[in-house]
């Protein structure tokens, strides 16, 4: 749910502007700044995003007279945390050294009086490269040339001055389109780049990076890394681009760091026909295990693919200009209408803190994905003893009229807070049926969740991986790879959990009785438990679990009512006040027999 500054009125999380006053929508802000003027020049009007390390306001510079964006240090980081105070003031310092028109710029950087880090930056409109692969899966050939030239500018630019990016991925590459209505690249988050000498490379002295793009070297302790630690990670993004598939994908952050260093990458022509076979060549080279095989700069990876593309066009009616420092194809009737995504969503924009642990994404509770005719089942291990394990964690209920003259339960108007039910695939993911979610499955049959509310709300699930420990799966920040972009679900609409879009089509039934799934249902977003509001699929560790534990005690678990006839499952509430001011708690039993 988000708000309007200006006129205090709530709107679906899915919108951006106030329809009233054209006022920028704010998320509900756990740090009171929204509407404050800090240090008498940046008044601040909207909290845009709330990552794991930092917040993104929107302000306005009032001694500027321009909009920009006002990123934070989270106050429950930096308190007492010299080191991490140091760290987030050298992102600045890096990336202020960096001027190009692919790189977003920063202006200011310090501290606030009341001791608040922060960091000044060019606001964005526009889309990142990670919704536009959401979307699309895979882009033309012709596009990926024009994004990849401008990434390469970029990093060519930052590498000139000894910087290197360290986490290129499509999250931090934001597509912004210009005031002559081209569209230009911002290559973001330089935040754990590293200055290095001119004559000597950056020695490891953490994992640092996302592992799905972090090049092998960055996964040795004490190893160096260089320039071409960001050609091999641009390589692993050209693959996605080009295929609609991470490079490697494993179950344990372990097989994926092992895959990186050791596996060959896969041919793109097993995915695609059109490609060039140079540039199935060159995304080996950047793919390369040891750095000295891989092209040496970013531009002369950018030059082979556009050398490679321009040859393998034949008579093909268009071509790419790939000096252009925007994204041009020439003749404009020739543009490939699946290179435009059907709705680009406008957001604001700052770099987000890069992920310090290099195996943060990935979870023990993934399974390998497996290829059935272009779609992927995720077999997840849910739970051993799910059910068990659920209702010792929620704890036992006192009824609900203990101690009181109140109406008993069946006494109680109910008030019908959503419905759900069940897509099941017994074809590894092709074709589905629709069942109710008390219906038992069969092993290695496949299966999504389907959710329609009947009031605006974020939806948030949870459930044990095979080594019985909770991990989150929809949260705040969702995971792409489920094919969902937010945890908001608008009144009336059918959500799909995973989504049918995604690479990854639907659940998989493993080898055990049951299956439990926890789901909470909020009207607002949560800030408690924490976790909540962090990266989706993520184990959780001892002191989250007792966090969730004691906040689980305050709130009613419903038991969801199966109805076969309309095939379909009920959660409702006791009262109309039931269903508008707290989150509810259900669960979601996969049954085998």
């Amino acid at each position: 749910m988000k708000y309007c500054p200006a006129c205090g009125k709530n709107y679906p999380g899915n919108e951006r502007l106030c329809p009233d006053d054209g006022q920028l929508l704010s998320l509900p802000d756990p740090f009171h700044l929204v509407g404050r003027t800090l240090m008498d020049k940046y008044r601040i009007d909207a909290l845009i995003g709330v990552g794991g390390m930092g917040a993104v306001y929107s302000a306005y510079q009032v001694t500027m007279n321009r909009r920009v964006a006002f990123k934070i240090l989270l106050p429950n980081l930096a308190l007492g945390n010299q080191d991490m105070l140091s760290y987030f003031q050298r992102e600045a310092e890096l990336a202020g050294q960096l001027s190009h028109e692919n790189i977003v710029y920063i202006y200011d950087a310090g501290q606030t009086p009341e001791g608040i880090a922060y960091i000044v930056m060019e606001w964005l409109e526009g889309h990142t490269l990670e919704d536009e692969l959401l979307e699309k899966r895979m882009l033309s050939l012709e596009r990926a040339a024009a994004i990849l030239h401008q990434i390469a500018s970029a990093l060519d630019h930052a590498h000139e001055r000894n910087i290197i990016h360290r986490d290129l991925k499509p999250k931090n590459i934001m597509i912004i389109r210009r005031s002559d209505g081209r569209e230009q690249v911002k290559v973001v988050d330089f935040g754990i780049a590293k200055a290095v000498s001119e004559a000597t490379s950056s020695r490891i002295s953490s994992l640092i990076g996302t592992p799905h793009y972090a090049s092998p070297e960055q996964f040795v302790m004490g190893g160096r890394i260089d320039r071409r630690s960001d050609i091999y990670s641009l390589g692993a993004l050209l693959f996605e681009m080009l295929t609609g598939r991470l490079l490697f994908n494993a179950q344990s952050p372990q097989e994926l760091i092992r895959m990186q260093r050791e596996e060959s990458p896969p041919s793109i022509t097993q995915y695609r026909a059109d490609a060039p076979e140079e540039i199935d060549k060159l995304l080996f080279r950047m793919l390369a295990k040891n750095p000295e095989d891989r092209p040496q700069s970013a531009r002369e990876a950018s030059a082979i693919f556009a050398n490679a593309l321009k040859a393998g066009l034949g008579r093909r009616p268009t071509f790419i200009d790939v000096n252009s420092p925007t994204i041009r194809e020439v003749p404009a009737k020739t543009y490939l209408q699946d290179d435009i995504p059907t709705s680009r969503r406008p957001v604001a924009f700052a770099a987000d803190q890069a992920d310090i642990a290099a195996v943060q994404s990935v979870t023990s509770g993934e399974r390998k994905l497996k290829k059935y005719a272009g779609f992927s089942v995720l077999g997840l291990a849910i739970a051993i003893a799910g059910i068990i394990y659920f209702r010792g964690l929620i704890g036992p209920r006192p009824p609900a009229n203990a101690g009181s003259a109140s109406p008993t339960p069946a006494q109680t108007p109910r008030v019908e807070l959503m419905s759900y039910y069940l897509e099941i695939s017994s074809d590894q993911c092709q074709t589905f049926a629709r069942g109710t979610g008390d219906k038992s499955l069969e092993k290695r049959q496949g299966f999504r969740l389907h959710f329609i509310p009947r009031r605006n709300g974020y939806l948030y699930i949870i459930a044990p991986n095979e080594k019985n420990t909770p991990m989150t799966f929809l949260t705040a920040q969702s995971d792409r790879i489920m094919g969902v972009k937010t945890n908001f679900l608008e009144a009336g609409t059918d959500y799909s959990f995973p989504s049918g879009a995604s690479s990854v089509s639907c659940f998989e039934v493993i080898d055990e009785p049951q299956m439990a799934i926890m789901v909470i249902f909020s009207p607002t977003l949560l800030a408690s438990p924490s976790f909540l509001a962090e990266r989706a699929r993520r184990e959780l560790n001892g002191t989250e679990q007792n966090e969730l534990r004691k906040w689980l005690r305050q709130y009613e678990t419903i038991e969801p009512q199966p109805d076969p006839k309309q095939q379909q499952s009920h959660v409702t509430v006791a009262g109309e006040s039931g269903v508008a001011d707290k989150p509810v708690i259900f669960q979601i039993t996969i049954k085998s027999p």
